[in-house]
This record gives C-alpha cells, structure tokens and sequence, in this order.
C-alpha cells in the first residue's frame, strides 16, 4: 500500500509539473534556409582587415557532404560597409590566395583544420584597408545577394585593458606542472562586456568555455578573475586540469571589448552549446542581423604574450 501511495504521489507530481510545461517545436521547414554572416572589425595594433564570411543554413533535416558544404559558401555578394565617413565595397578574396593567418580564421570558424579545407572557399575582406579602424566608431554592413537585402550595424567599443596577472597553484592538486592565471581589471562606471581567447605553444587562438561576461557583479570597481586555458579538439579532456596552463609554456592572450550584441550572441551561443542532451532545454540564438542570422561584431583588442613561469 505504501509503495502504491508513494507512485500516486509521483505521478501526480509529473502531471502537474509537465502541465506547467508549454511544449517549443522550432520551425524545420524541409527547404528553409537562411544566410548566415559572421564578420568583424577590430580596433588595436596592426589590425586584421575587416572581414566578412557569407554562407547559407541547411534545412534542419538534411544531411552534410562535401557537396553541399561547398555550396553553402555564397559567392558574387555585394558586401558594403559605410564608417561613418566613407563606404567601403569588400573584395572578394578566395582561400587558395589568402595569408596564413586568414586561413586560419576560416578554419576557426568552420571547426577544422588548415589542411582539412579541400575546397577553395572565399570571404570578403577590406583587403586595402580602407576603412577607419577606430573604437567609438559605428559600422553599419549591407550585402545584396541577388534580389535579398541584409544589414546591422555594429561599434567597436573603448578600450578597457587588464591591468595585471598573477600566477597561482591551484588549489587540492597534486600535479605541480599546472597552475592557474589571473587577471586584474580596473572596471569604469559604464555596462561594458568583455570576451578572451588563448592560445598555447603557437596553436590558434580558442575561446575558452564561457568566454564572455559582463561587469554586472563588478561593475565600477577593481576585481580580479581567472583567464582559463581553451581546449582544443584534440586534447584528452582532465576535469581536474581544465583551465590550467602547464609551467614552460608560451601563451597568447587575445583580450576583446565587445558591444552587448555581440555579447547576447556569444553568450547564447555558448549557453546552447555547453546545455547540450536529450533532457536540455531549447536555446534560441541571439543575432545582429538583419535577413539572416549571425554576427557583425566590432573588437576593441589587446593582445598579450608571456611565458607561463617555471
């Protein structure tokens, strides 16, 4: 009898907590597809041009090949991007002609290795550097793809540098080879927002988990707080080292002010991620863009090396 109250109770339980559930479908019409843009300008020292890539969603249903990878690339677009003073109409540059360093941001952005691209995929870049590269500047991005129009508008924020680093052994760890770093900040009386990358050993730049983050809880005050190492796909995955840097190594430390849209999207975006399985909730995706989805993001950076101390 006991047993059988006790299931009562539960179901009972269930039928009203699920009731208080509204159920969310996400529109997966067969053939849908959006154009999806992800581009940026910075303001820092020797900048990268600013740049833009142009690709189409796939229906959610649909599978991937090599096929229709390539296609979604979108070539021929009118990319146009107006500083306030001047409007700038972008190149477009195709990866078989493109530094280094470009190849790796369209790997970053597609997940993959430099040398896994088969393909010769193209972006769209102010290849001369015509622009203002300047914070406090707003830019506003206009593509035209056949009859489709696509805008937003981003600004490139001032600078707010860290004022220092401090390395420390983590705590309840027995493996000396590992510490952690922190950093210091001088926060002003503004909402400001705030992203970070590192790369070890000459690897390429990885945001680390969560990334960004507000001044909501630090806001017009000095705070101190961790920067964590990022992952990379190939790594064994340690719960207990995560985050730390192993003694020796040469880092780098990408440093970004952002607007609060592009924090809105980072943020999303890492919450969908990190909130992944079969009992997670739905997760929309915030986004700049207008006729499509994505980012138009405006950096103000500060870059740092050193040595993780012996």
């Amino acid at each position: 009898m006991e047993a059988k109250k006790y299931l009562l109770i539960l179901l009972s339980f269930v039928a009203v907590f699920s009731s208080c559930q509204e159920r969310y479908y996400p529109d997966t019409p067969e053939n849908a597809q959006q154009y999806v843009i992800e581009g940026f300008i910075e303001a820092r020292e020797n900048p990268l041009p600013a740049y833009v890539i142009v690709t189409q969603s796939f229906p959610f249903f649909d599978s991937i090949t090599t096929t229709t990878f390539e296609d979604s690339f979108v070539k021929g677009a009118s990319v146009q991007v107006n500083d306030g003073d001047k409007n700038v109409q972008l190149s477009e540059v195709c990866l078989s002609s493109l530094p280094d360093e470009f190849k790796g941001i369209i790997a970053d952005f597609l997940g993959l290795e430099v040398d896994s691209i088969s393909t010769d995929l193209c972006i769209y870049v102010d290849v001369f550097y015509e622009l203002s590269y300047e914070t406090g500047r707003s830019y506003d991005l206009d593509i035209t793809i056949n009859d489709d129009h696509i805008t937003a508008t981003t600004t490139i924020p001032e600078f707010i540098p860290l004022q220092g680093f401090r390395w420390a052994d983590p705590t309840d760890m027995e493996n000396d080879t590992m510490v952690q770093l922190w950093a210091e900040i001088i926060d002003p009386p503004t909402t400001d927002f705030y992203r970070y990358k590192t790369a070890t050993l000459g690897r390429e730049l990885t945001p680390p988990p969560f990334s960004v983050v507000n001044d909501l809880f630090f806001d017009d005050s000095e705070f101190e707080f961790p920067l964590d190492r990022a992952m990379y796909f190939d790594e064994e995955f340690d719960v207990n080292t995560i985050g730390f840097y192993t003694r020796g190594d040469s880092i780098t430390i990408h440093w970004i002010v952002i607007d609060e849209a592009q924090f809105e999207f980072w943020n999303t975006l890492e919450f969908s991620e990190a909130n992944q399985g079969p009992f997670s909730s739905y997760t929309r995706v915030n986004y700049n863009i207008e006729g499509g989805i994505g980012i138009w993001g405006g950096n103000a950076i500060s870059v740092y090396e050193m040595v993780v101390p012996e």
